[in-house]
This record gives C-alpha cells, sequence and structure tokens, in this order.
C-alpha cells in the first residue's frame, strides 16, 4: 500500500510501489503447509531408511538361502550315498542267498538236507 502514483508517474529503483502482507488464513495456510512439508521430509528419511534395511536383509536372506539350499544338497547327497550303500549290500545279500538256496535245493535233491530246509532256503532267496 502506498500513495497512489500517476500514470507515468517516475519510479525510482529505492521507491516502494506495493508492499504485501500476508493474510491471517494466508499465514495460517503457509504455517500448515511448512509443518506438512516438515512431516513429508520426516516420513521420507524413515521410508528412506527402512528401505535401505529391507534391502540389507534381503542381501542377508539370499545368502542364508544360498547356505541352506548348499547344506540341503550336502543332505540329499550324503543320503543317497548311504542308499547307493545299503542297495549294494542288499544285492550282495540276495546272491548270497540265491546261492545258498540252490546249494540247499541241490543238497535235498541228493538227499543230504532235508526238503524243508532247502524250501526255506528258497523262500529267503525269494
Amino acid at each position: 500500500m502506498s500513495d497512489a502514483l500517476t500514470p507515468a508517474t517516475p519510479v525510482l529503483p529505492t521507491s516502494t510501489i506495493v508492499e504485501l502482507q500476508a493474510s491471517r488464513s494466508s499465514r495460517t495456510e503457509l504455517a500448515r503447509l511448512e509443518a506438512r512439508s516438515s512431516i513429508l521430509a520426516r516420513e521420507e528419511i524413515s521410508i528412506s531408511t527402512e528401505i535401505s534395511t529391507l534391502s540389507q536383509l534381503d542381501q542377508r536372506l539370499v545368502v542364508r538361502m544360498e547356505r541352506v539350499q548348499t547344506l540341503a544338497r550336502e543332505v540329499l547327497e550324503a543320503q543317497l550315498s548311504g542308499l547307493r550303500g545299503e542297495l549294494a549290500a542288499a544285492r550282495e545279500r540276495q546272491g548270497r542267498l540265491a546261492r545258498e538256496a540252490l546249494r540247499f535245493t541241490q543238497l535235498s535233491a541228493n538227499g543230504s538236507v532235508p526238503q524243508a530246509q532247502a524250501e526255506t532256503a528258497v523262500s529267503l532267496a525269494a
């Protein structure tokens, strides 16, 4: 607000032509917006921190998952090795029982071994 200037009145660089004053509602709105800006800045910092924390957790989980997969693979390989050993032992036992059944069958045919014993050996081989 200033004295009314007429058209073509010279204005010096240091002269005040207009002075703006914020109304009460404008000051209230400005304060509200500054508070909102402050809240959003804090939320941005909080979210950035959370993203960083979650990224670190994600990396640790990837490493942990790889370790679990490695351990699971090693356990399965050990179990497979054990099962292969059991299979080899079972085949060896089956072969031995088959040879024994054949021998008892031949001895039973000669009368050296009772028929019941030969039949037991055959059933064990089966």
